[in-house]
């Protein structure tokens, strides 16, 4: 075989082999990082970032959970999803009138099964 020839092999292998040798790749841990530093991490070895926020005790703007976790093994191109912390939850943060509105709405049908119940007796 001329080097042509074997450098084409070894390009065609080095394309396939992922797709057919069931090749896995090593989840990086990203807990502590900022977004940007874990998302590059991420998509460093093959892997895709999904990214969404909440609020948590963690510093704001910091991955505090990750599936799968970091050691994982998993197929290339697969997704990792990552959550950022808001920050503490602060009580403005809560929707009190949702809440509010939530346990009337309980509290309504509970009397109306009661009185249901009891008229019924």
């Amino acid at each position: 075989m001329n080097a042509c020839r074997i450098g084409v092999l070894v390009l065609v292998l080095a394309v396939l082999c992922p797709l057919l040798c069931d090749a896995q790749t090593t989840v990086p841990t990203v807990l502590g990082m900022s977004q940007e530093a874990a998302e590059g991490a991420i998509v460093a070895v093959g892997l895709v970032a999904v990214s969404s926020m909440d609020y948590s005790t963690a510093t704001a703007g910091q991955v505090f959970f990750q599936a799968p976790a970091g050691g994982s093994n998993v197929s290339p191109g697969s997704t990792v999803r990552i959550t950022i912390s808001r920050g503490s939850v602060t009580p403005e943060a809560y929707n009190y009138q949702g809440l509010i509105y939530s346990l009337l709405g309980i509290a309504g049908g509970m009397a109306f099964v009661i009185g249901i119940r009891c008229g019924g007796a």
